[in-house]
């Protein structure tokens, strides 16, 4: 049943991932999300704010993450069962976003709005999917998938994330979607590839 859950869930997260990545290339997007993006990005012009978003954003950080999977990977053996995972997933987002804005780039909002708030400046490369939300999203669903239910306020933090990511100026809400929606497919794979992963490196896990 769960195997069921997993796969299905991967399938209509990528299938999702690939309606908004169809609505972001058509060049439609833009026209929907630049209100919304400069009403979220505005509230950066207050300092406490975007101090505190840029705490949470680090939490979509390839280092950050991965330090979180080997704290959590060392902690104690039960434990190892869900650190290994994190850290694989975080291997298996970061290829999939370079393969994703290797192929496809899209101009950060700064570089096409002008009054664009960025307390902590410009990013680089192709602004869609955001990469933080999609790294987020790919580790924090792992913990009530694996450690049951009591742990879902992790994928609250994900979605703090993303919502940092349009607050600090460098992603538009729909590259937040993609991402989020990438990330999920990407914890559903990794559930899905646990049990192979298991019987190659058993010792690890």
């Amino acid at each position: 049943m769960r195997k069921t859950v997993e796969a299905g869930g991967a399938i209509a997260s990528f299938a999702i991932f690939l309606v908004i990545f169809a609505v972001v290339s058509s060049g439609e997007a833009l026209g929907v999300e630049a209100g919304l993006f400069r009403a979220v990005n505005s509230v950066a012009a207050l300092p406490l704010v975007s101090i505190v978003a840029f705490a949470v954003t680090q939490f979509g950080s390839e280092f950050i993450v991965a330090a979180i999977g080997v704290a959590v990977y060392v902690s104690s053996r039960d434990n190892k069962k869900l650190g290994l995972p994190i850290i694989v997933a975080i291997v298996i987002s970061d290829v999939a976003l370079f393969l994703v804005k290797s192929s496809y780039f899209r101009p950060r909002p700064y570089e096409v709005l002008s009054g664009v708030n960025l307390p902590f400046g410009r990013d680089e490369g192709s602004s869609f999917p955001s990469g933080h939300t999609t790294r987020a999203f790919a580790f924090a669903p792992l913990f009530p998938l694996l450690k049951g239910r009591k742990y879902s306020p992790t994928i609250i933090l994900a979605i703090f994330v993303g919502l940092t990511r349009v607050v600090i100026g460098v992603h538009f809400p729909f590259d937040v979607l993609g991402g989020a929606s990438l990330g999920i497919g990407l914890a559903f794979l990794m559930g899905l590839l646990l049990g192979p992963i298991r019987k190659i490196i058993p010792r690890l896990i």
